[in-house]
């Protein structure tokens, strides 16, 4: 699953961001507290159902909030307001689930990825992270160097 494009509304510390992913690998820098967390939660909160949700998804001062996940198979579209939260996926072809987080947990469980906890690790528990969700497979050549890292879900 590739996302093609995020649009948040009023999430966290965010007012508005759009970002159109234009190479496999996007950075997302800034100030502290300049919105980067809000960004991958965003993300987090939309495909990951309500136990994925922050306390307060909206911010300050907003009455509701919004994130849109496009990806290359469907679009997740989850809002948040004082009544509650929302989702709504479609596929490409227009079809709409009867049971949205159903279908995404069926469909994210095993692609999940906790950014945080893969910026705590160490830079050989990163690249051995990278190299396994990429299908590389460099145990030969690691055992070569007299590398071992443990192979972690991250």
């Amino acid at each position: 699953m590739k996302i093609l494009k995020l649009t948040a509304d009023s999430f966290m510390k965010l007012t508005a961001v759009e970002i159109t992913p234009t190479s496999p690998i996007v950075t997302v820098a800034g100030k502290n507290r300049a919105g980067k967390t809000s960004v991958l939660k965003a993300i987090e909160a939309a495909l990951g159902g309500k136990d994925h949700s922050p306390d307060e998804p909206i911010h300050k001062g907003d009455k509701s909030a919004r994130v849109v996940v496009e990806t290359d198979t469907i679009t997740v579209t989850r809002k948040w307001s004082a009544k509650g939260t929302s989702l709504e996926v479609k596929a490409k072809d227009g079809a709409v689930f009867a049971s949205p987080q159903a279908m995404l947990d069926k469909l994210v469980g095993p692609l999940s990825f906790d950014p945080v906890k893969f910026c705590r690790l160490d830079p050989k528990e990163q690249s051995a992270t990278l190299r396994r969700l990429v299908g590389l497979d460099f145990a030969v050549e690691d055992a070569k160097h007299g590398l071992h890292v443990a192979n972690e879900r991250v």
